[in-house]
């Protein structure tokens, strides 16, 4: 986020490298600030916004552009559990409204196995594939599903038993 412009203005910002007019920027803006929940807060400046909220306007960004495939390093890692867990749901739900290729960074097995379809677990140094695995939880997937905690904790122990044998 471009902490000396406004929700509304970065969002824009992003618009303007694209062939669009006025009128379709602004819309485009609105709701992109609809969909993540900062309509309110369309003049509001990055010092007067949460973490979350922060997050939100940096996804309206990504968004706004209708990009085929995005791609998101660790968007939720600097949040609180409560903040983040509202932004995985906020997410997915952005994911089924628009059905975008998304690749995304994370060190949170839990958040992968809730979010993800597929699952690349990466080795440390070097940097290499040591796993794929296909999700199959079914979708809408819950929060409180045992299940998600579960598939979780299994890629976890199996990744970490890998690692000791090497």
């Amino acid at each position: 986020m471009l902490w000396w412009l406004t929700v509304s203005a970065n969002i824009r910002f992003v618009l303007k490298s694209l062939d669009l007019n006025e009128g379709q920027i602004s819309a485009r803006t609105g709701d992109v600030l609809g969909q993540v929940g900062l309509i309110d807060f369309a003049d509001a400046y990055s010092y007067q916004l949460s973490g979350g909220m922060q997050s939100r306007v940096s996804i309206a960004r990504a968004l706004a552009t209708d990009p085929e495939l995005l791609l998101m390093d660790e968007p939720f890692s600097s949040l609180d559990e409560i903040t983040g867990r509202s932004m995985r749901k906020l997410f997915l739900e952005l994911w089924e409204q628009r059905r975008k290729t998304i690749l995304f960074v994370t060190h949170n097995m839990f958040e992968a196995t809730f979010l993800a379809d597929r699952i690349i677990v990466m080795s440390a140094r070097p940097g290499r594939i040591h796993n794929v695995i296909e999700n199959t939880l079914p979708r809408p997937r819950d929060y409180e599903d045992p299940a998600v905690f579960a598939a979780s904790a299994a890629i976890s122990k199996d990744f970490l038993r890998d690692v000791a044998k090497e």
